[in-house]
């Protein structure tokens, strides 16, 4: 096991995974984590690595050991960054046992968006609780629910869409306060779709979350130009997406 420690603006812990883990050395990088955290007194701590396997797929000790570590810390907040798609249900699974414990905890495929969710500001009690009105749009049937189950057992509203042409008749109904819009969907796409919600009358201040698989420069430029607000490429941490549902931010 090879560990590597750096600060990122004196404000970040980067612990940079350098070999695959088993149970046993996974149950030692915690601790040698954490240690070190203790150490340079940090509150953030992002886990990077060309393979992030032992962070997500432990199911000895280790990852109940790191999460019991992890909740004892008031204030701390932890974000994952792997790019195997693979591990989607277990990215999953470890938010859904964090938010158990009361675990600030993300997992991102991008570094910079782990970065990110890592320094904003948590989101107040008030907020957290303030139940919003949200679409859920998805082709892939067990990703729209896993969210929305997600979302309603936080108190919000949500409804869900697997094509387009649904999307918008749900819209004009539901009005919501955020979308969570898959790209490739069949037939009207996620480009099309965020289009036609931006000329909605009554949905001009819904904010557009594009989740999607389409994570090329191009796509984003795309998003953008078709009035998407932010742009999370799957697997998207369903802890993190109940976040964004905090104070708004456009006008």
């Amino acid at each position: 096991m090879e560990l590597r420690f750096t600060t990122i603006d004196e404000d970040v812990l980067r612990v940079d995974i350098r070999e695959r883990e088993t149970a046993e050395e996974t149950r030692a990088m915690a601790e040698a984590v954490f240690g070190e955290r203790a150490r340079r007194g940090l509150l953030r701590v992002l886990l990077t690595g060309r393979d992030s396997r032992p962070i997500f797929k432990v199911e000895e000790y280790g990852l109940s050991g790191l999460l019991a570590r992890m909740a004892a810390i008031p204030g701390l907040r932890v974000a994952a960054v792997s790019d195997a798609a693979e591990l989607h249900a277990a990215h999953q699974y470890v938010a859904l046992l964090a938010k158990q414990r009361g675990v600030a905890y993300g997992a991102f495929q991008r570094e910079d968006e782990a970065l990110a969710w890592l320094r904003a500001e948590g989101v107040t009690k008030s907020a957290a609780m303030t139940a919003r009105r949200v679409l859920v749009v998805d082709d892939n049937t067990d990703a729209a629910n896993s969210i929305a189950f997600l979302l309603r057992e936080a108190g919000h509203v949500v409804e869900i869409a697997h094509d387009g042409v649904k999307a918008l008749q749900a819209a004009r109904s539901l009005r919501p306060e955020f979308v969570f819009l898959d790209l490739g969907l069949p037939g009207m796409d996620g480009f099309e779709v965020a289009r036609a919600l931006r000329r909605e009358p009554s949905l001009q201040a819904v904010r557009i979350i594009a989740v999607t698989g389409y994570g090329s420069e191009t796509d984003r430029r795309r998003a953008e130009e078709a009035g998407i607000d932010q742009h999370l490429v799957k697997p998207a941490d369903p802890a993190f997406l109940e976040s964004l549902l905090g104070p708004r931010h456009r006008p």
